[in-house]
């Protein structure tokens, strides 16, 4: 065994080659440069520098001495496959005496490999970072000694952060690459969640309005179907522009038409949420600077098509770079509006105006557009990345719109007009699939029917006696008419936010009394409880004050921001006791930590109460009063707060996110959110045996509650009353009347007595079974 090479004298010729690689502008020179020093210094017959793909999760040969050059960019494994991918896997160096004898070789052809036995294996890495592999090969069998393993870690140790900076660089323009390739999209699958249960199948239409795709869309269909405007070479030029015009002009009075329709077909229920949501279009298309300055184009020679697409990105990057979030986002309604001026100049393609063709793929969006998407029938929604927020897929699952939620930002690299068929009941996007893929989904290309034929009984009670009553969790008038459907016994939560984040700006108090009244006629004289603004977290208006905060859940939020607006506050609850009026009104206000925040708001509603008597405008002067306990703070005020307020409701989404200090959303720890913890479980204990002991009403609107197990222990201590999402009534009605209550009582005092997390969840899977 050969040890007499100069290790120490590499060492400091790969510090000199890292000093200079900024400087390097070719990355295949570099590395190929660290593989010829490394084989020179080592006196090794082969040495190769491998770099990790984690986009598509294998590594990649990116410069070699010895083997053939032909196999650089050629030769891929998988993490964990052969002697390089294993050593990278686990992290960890691999020396073997005779590589071809060892489990893990794996031979490629054509690279000439297979004369070299002593094999090398030191994987770069930066803290936890996987990076890439150094290998070393050699025909001379044990070649290398444990010194050369040392040195080789010393050197990828020196090497990490420049192979890291050419493993971006490199990656970029892979991505580039596929980008442009559009056989890389043809029949593959991108993993995700989803919100109703639904299977769609549309064109792919993109709201990144900086995209090509959807424009070159829009040039196809022109191969087939000229715009009504100058198409005979023998007319003159200002015949032409006045044809143009004429097109334009028609394309203008036909997109004011098809607004104006959708506009109507906005129904009572959609009020709260749609009413005049398309004022910004009007306002636009009747604005002489926005479409004056298309028909300025046109007279001046330019394409009607041409002049829409110049004036609405004009625009769009106007309102782009506004400071106000408001104005921001206009940016969709401009392109909205470029997309029906250009299909509507299309005269036989009109129908393309709306998205009824489209499923719409974003990587963010504002709740008011994705009313505006469903009001012009989109087929269905794909968001993409970190912006994804709760009251997106909430508001979703209240219009019943299909949405997809991924992080796999492939999706956005997808060339425009792609076919996309998304299965939100398992969780997939397919793009451009296959014959045989549409075919296994052609009988339920359709959203899945909401009740089908239940039998959903108006009243619950447990096998022995115990009547437990389930309610429905609201977002927008509609949602009540869901939940009289499935004969809900009343709200236990309207979310009252909704209105306020749709909108420009806050909501009147006329606006908001007229939105509440509706909910209470519409429930039928069944009970109410109306939650005050819950906005901040991931509620937040676009034209509230205050800038970013660093960490919004733990900022201005819940009853923090309304007790800090009391403008606002009072508008809202004016609101809510005009519209109670000859009702029983339940006022519940969030995020309170304090017996303090609670007091404070409940002596603003008696003044409230006072001022409108003064005024003498009918209210409800008796509401009831109750709070939200989602946070540990108010369990441990559980005494204080049972003994002040007229009800109490259990949040369990917050009150688990709070506890454990888990943010559901983030994928990283999202494993981690579990109702089942000790902590969680102990914590539901001592609120519900509070109330029960003070004869405190009590209920719990989380979605805990949804889960037929985790319901069972809810009943088991105790807890009567439960508010979910329409939807989730039939289950839970059916878990209800399936149960016992001793039964439910027995399982929670053993999932009390639990010590560690893998015991309670083998009792709770226990129950499943």
């Amino acid at each position: 065994m050969n040890s007499k090479r100069d290790n120490i004298d590499l060492i400091v010729s790969m510090a000199e080659l890292t000093s200079v690689f900024d400087r390097k502008s070719n990355l295949s020179t570099l590395l190929q440069d660290i593989a010829v020093m490394v084989a020179e210094h080592m006196s090794a017959d082969v040495c190769s520098v491998y770099l990790y793909n984690k986009d598509a999760e294998e590594l990649v040969l990116r410069a070699t001495v010895g083997l053939s050059s032909s196999s650089v960019g050629r030769v891929k494994m998988k993490l964990g496959e052969g002697i390089t991918g294993i050593a990278l896997k686990e992290l960890r160096t691999i020396r073997e005496a005779r590589a071809s004898l060892s489990p893990g070789f794996k031979s490629f052809k054509n690279i000439n490999e297979e004369e070299y036995e002593a094999f090398l294996a030191v994987p770069i890495k930066k803290g936890l970072n996987r990076i890439g592999v150094l290998t070393l090969q050699h025909r001379e069998p044990d070649y290398f000694s444990s010194r050369d393993a040392s040195a080789m870690k010393a050197i990828a140790s020196q090497l990490a952060a420049s192979i890291e900076n050419s493993q971006l660089l490199i990656g970029l323009r892979e991505k580039r690459e596929k980008h442009e390739s559009n056989e890389e999209f043809e029949n593959i699958r991108i993993p995700g969640s989803g919100g109703i249960r639904a299977t769609v199948l549309g064109k792919a239409y993109f709201l990144n309005e900086k995209r090509k795709p959807n424009v070159i869309a829009y040039d196809v269909l022109a191969s087939d179907s000229e715009i009504e405007g100058c198409s005979d070479p023998d007319e003159t030029e200002e015949e032409c522009i006045l044809l143009d015009l004429l097109a334009f002009d028609k394309a203008l009075e036909l997109s004011m038409s098809q607004l104006e329709e959708l506009q109507v077909s906005v129904d009572d229920s959609l009020s709260d949420v749609a009413g005049m949501i398309f004022t910004a279009h009007f306002l636009m298309l009747r604005d002489e600077n926005f479409t004056g300055l298309m028909r300025s184009l046109i007279e001046k020679g330019g394409k009607p098509d041409e002049a829409v697409r110049t004036v609405t990105n004009q625009y769009a990057d106007i309102f782009r770079n506004s400071d106000l979030s408001g104005i921001r986002e206009k940016v969709q309604d401009i392109k909205d509006l470029e997309h029906r001026l250009l299909a509507n100049l299309y005269g036989d393609i009109s129908k393309t105006a709306d998205y009824s063709t489209n499923i719409v793929v974003a990587d963010n969006i504002f709740p008011s557009e994705l009313v505006k998407l469903w009001l012009q029938k989109s087929k269905g929604l794909v968001l993409c990345g970190s912006g994804i927020t709760a009251h997106i897929s909430i508001l979703a699952r209240s219009l019943s719109f299909p949405l997809l939620m991924t992080e796999d930002r492939k999706i956005l690299r997808v060339p425009g007009d792609s076919e996309l068929l998304m299965d939100t009941t398992l969780g997939f996007l397919y793009v451009n699939p296959s014959e045989e893929i549409k075919a296994s989904y052609r009988n339920v290309v359709e959203p899945v029917s909401v009740f089908g034929e239940l039998d959903i009984p108006e009243m619950t009670e447990t096998t022995d006696g115990v009547r437990i009553k389930v309610q429905a969790n609201i977002n927008i008038i509609h949602d009540v008419e869901v939940a009289v459907a499935v004969n809900a016994e009343g709200i236990g939560l309207y979310r009252s936010e909704f209105p306020f984040i749709i909108r420009n700006e806050f909501p009147s108090e006329e606006e908001q009394y007229r939105i509440y009244r509706k909910i209470f006629k519409k429930s039928n004289g069944q009970e109410c409880i109306l939650r005050t603004l819950d906005i901040g977290g991931d509620k937040i208006p676009g034209y509230t004050e205050g800038g970013h905060e660093a960490n919004p859940f733990l900022g201005f939020r819940g009853i923090r921001f309304s007790l800090g607006h009391p403008e606002v506050f009072q508008d809202q609850i004016r609101a809510m006791l005009r519209a109670g009026e000859g009702w029983e009104l339940k006022i519940m206000f969030p995020m309170i930590s304090s017996l303090d925040e609670f007091l404070t708001a409940s002596a603003l509603v008696k003044g409230c109460i006072r001022d409108l008597e003064v005024e003498g405008i009918p209210a409800n002067n008796k509401p009831l009063l109750g709070a939200m306990v989602e946070l540990p703070a108010a369990v441990e005020i559980i005494r204080e707060l049972s003994a002040a307020a007229d009800f109490l409701s259990i949040g369990t989404n917050d009150l688990i996110m709070y506890t454990l200090a888990v943010d559901r959303t983030n994928e990283k720890v999202r494993n981690m959110y579990k109702a089942w913890h000790p902590a969680v479980l102990r914590s539901l204990k001592k609120i519900a045996d509070q109330a029960y002991s003070d004869g405190t009403e009590l209920s719990v609107c989380g979605e805990a509650a949804s889960d037929p197990e985790f319901l069972r222990f809810l009943i088991g201590l105790k807890i009567r009353k439960f508010s979910v999402d329409p939807l989730k009534i039939p289950l839970v009605k059916s878990a209800v009347i399936n149960s016992s209550f001793h039964d439910c009582e027995d399982f929670a005092g053993k999932a009390l007595a639990v010590e560690t997390l893998n015991q309670a969840e083998i009792l709770f899977a226990s129950m499943r079974g």
